[in-house]
């Protein structure tokens, strides 16, 4: 009866431990996915603004 105990123990830690690592992973792609969308949304901004315009030569 202990061994069934100990062995059930072990099998919800494992899954709770799968699940727990699992979400983090979904959450570290999110974090990235958003990550990404708001530097393209900035550089969006940026060349609708004018990005580097181009600067005239300078003279000797």
């Amino acid at each position: 009866m202990f061994l069934k105990q100990v062995l059930a123990l072990v099998a919800a830690s494992t899954l709770a431990a799968k699940l727990a690592k699992h979400l983090n992973h979904r959450h570290q792609v999110r974090r990235a996915h958003d990550e990404h969308r708001r530097q393209r949304d900035d550089v969006h901004r940026w060349e609708a603004e004018g990005g580097n315009l181009p600067q005239p030569p300078k003279r000797h």
